[in-house]
């Protein structure tokens, strides 16, 4: 199955929103994260995968055809990398396996209050895997002892340092999915308002 449909069928209207909405996810990418980066904030990707998310759900409440956010994934990249002139792998993946994971959900859900909370828990689902896949891949299973002597002189329980380590990930991961689903709540209440007010503007017309 195509899961992009061929541009040439989408409508002007299609092609004119899936552009805006691009263009406002690559200048948020670009001053955001560029801010975000070089103030060396902690969890910089959590925000920017936040602000991903309601972008994300918004817009497949505004672009229902098929593959809408992947399309959007690859203009976004394609304007962010265009502008910057610089070709950074880690947020170009980001983007796009967002964009890929939202999609895959709405495959099977139509654009809904509950689908767009799902929506956002999925794709805040995915940046906890590249978080910690990341981290293993770069400093190795022995960060997970790094976050159990840091939490272990906060919070003291009376439990194996194995143990520990897992229910740091598992709250992690519990962090990120409520994280996401307030993000796809946002996302689908600006979209609900959104498309009111151009239903509003087309019977004006």
């Amino acid at each position: 199955m195509n899961i992009l449909k061929n541009i040439n069928t989408l409508s002007f209207v299609d092609l004119h929103r899936t552009a805006v909405i691009a263009a406002l996810w690559s200048f948020i990418e670009i001053t955001l994260g560029t801010w975000l980066h070089a103030a060396r904030l902690p969890f910089r990707g959590l925000i920017l995968s936040l602000v991903a998310a309601g972008l994300l759900v918004f817009a497949k409440n505004i672009l229902q055809f098929r593959g809408s956010l992947i399309l959007l994934g690859l203009i976004t990249v394609t304007i962010k990398s265009t502008l910057t002139g610089v070709f950074i792998i880690n947020p170009i993946i980001a983007i796009l396996m967002e964009s890929i994971f939202a999609e895959i959900l709405f495959l099977f859900f139509r654009p809904n209050f509950i689908s767009s909370i799902l929506g956002g828990c999925v794709v805040l689902f995915y940046t906890f895997l590249h978080s910690v896949a990341a981290q293993i891949f770069f400093f190795g299973f022995n960060i997970l002892n790094v976050y159990v002597s840091i939490f272990g002189k906060f919070i003291n329980l009376d439990i194996d340092k194995s143990s520990y380590a897992l229910l740091i990930i598992f709250s992690f991961m519990l962090l990120h999915l409520f994280l996401g689903a307030i993000a796809g709540w946002f996302g689908f209440r600006v979209a609900l308002k959104t498309k009111l007010e151009l239903q509003l503007r087309n019977e004006a017309i």
